[in-house]
């Protein structure tokens, strides 16, 4: 299957082509919400209690969001910009056809998470679990990925243009028709046998090289 190519991402809350339709919330999302065509923006969540709450067609803008647990909601033909996320539980976090712009994410749990059709710009991702997620036509563009944890995950024409992928946890990682070609750096730890599928240039191949010995036992003499 050809690599999903998404068209150039919407950086603002009015470009989106269902901008006309949101509405503007005055409150937090609650545990089981079902949120349509609604808007946040400019304020904060603070320890919010999230969980399982759907999201459609929905814009979150210029947020703060702090702790509190969005576990197992889902996120679908949405749009999140210029937002942090600092020690969020997004734990089984359902991701489709999802924008993420300008972002921050830290220390944040997204175990088990899905994620389909995901286009993330320009986001800074720090020290977040993505053990056994489920990433599939995922673009990575111009991002910077520091100590984030792919064990047990799997992943499928996922790409890392103009990105910095720096510690990159790998254990018993799944990878198909991953391309790391075009990222600006790779850097991996763990078991580097796990890249097995996935695409590199040669400047990274030579990179990898000396991890990629100690993984085979290969002895350079």
């Amino acid at each position: 299957m050809p690599a999903w190519a998404p068209g150039p991402a919407v950086t603002a809350l009015a470009d989106l082509p269902y901008a006309r339709a949101l509405t503007a919330q005055d409150r937090d999302p609650l545990d089981g919400d079902d949120h349509e065509h609604a808007s946040w923006e400019g304020g904060s969540w603070d320890r919010v209690d999230a969980g399982g709450t759907r999201f459609a067609d929905t814009a979150v803008s210029g947020m703060t969001v702090t702790g509190g647990d969005f576990g197992r909601s889902r996120w679908h033909d949405s749009w999140i910009g210029r937002s942090r996320w600092i020690g969020t539980d997004l734990t089984q976090v359902d991701l489709r056809d999802v924008t993420v712009v300008g972002c921050a994410l830290t220390a944040t749990g997204m175990s088990g998470a899905t994620w389909r059709r995901v286009h993330l710009v320009e986001c800074r991702i720090e020290s977040v679990n993505l053990k056994f997620a489920t990433l599939t036509d995922v673009l990575f563009d111009r991002c910077e990925l520091t100590d984030v944890d792919f064990g047990g995950l799997k992943a499928t024409r996922v790409r890392f243009p103009g990105s910095t992928v720096s510690r990159l946890r790998l254990n018993d990682t799944t990878l198909t028709d991953v391309d790391f070609r075009g990222a600006r750096s790779l850097d991996v730890t763990g078991d580097v046998t796990s890249l097995r599928g996935a695409v590199v240039d040669a400047a990274q191949l030579a990179d990898l090289a000396p991890a990629l010995a100690v993984g085979l036992g290969l002895r350079v003499e």
